[in-house]
């Protein structure tokens, strides 16, 4: 996403049809990337997430989406992080650039009131969000 040059862009805009783009960016908060082994700064992450925006706002029918995990067991600093690129980095509430949440469950020893309360908490970004938010379903709730 970062290293896309407008050009790829412009082309893609060119199609008679709409192009949707997903990014796994996963988290904004550098102990989680780290918990999860994702070699890369949350400097491009913000690098990224802004240039989704960016490609949101100048293109009708390009979309990049994102990706973020989601789960009791993240390090604290992931939600609220999350919290606040989803809320304060964005200047407008936007209907482009869905962020879908990828809930980390153990089936195993995921009890119910653990379930309703990552719901809740699902509910609470969601509801601070700018941009649209939605749970990708890989594991069931």
């Amino acid at each position: 996403m970062i290293r896309a040059e407008e050009g790829f862009f412009e082309s893609l805009s060119r199609f008679p049809f709409s192009t949707y783009i997903n990014v796994g960016l996963e988290s904004n908060d550098p102990r989680t990337l780290e918990a999860l082994k994702k070699p890369i700064s949350v400097e491009k992450i913000r690098e990224a997430f802004t240039r989704m925006l960016e490609v949101n706002g100048r293109y009708e029918k390009i979309e990049v989406t994102s990706n973020f995990v989601f789960g009791e067991d993240l390090p604290s600093g992931h939600l609220p992080s999350l919290s606040d690129l989803t809320r304060n980095r964005v200047n407008l509430i936007s209907n482009k650039g869905a962020v879908y949440l990828s809930p980390l469950v153990d089936e195993e020893i995921g009890d119910k009131k653990s379930k309703r309360q990552l719901l809740r908490r699902f509910l609470k970004l969601k509801t601070e969000s700018r941009l649209p938010a939605f749970i990708y379903l890989i594991q069931r709730l």
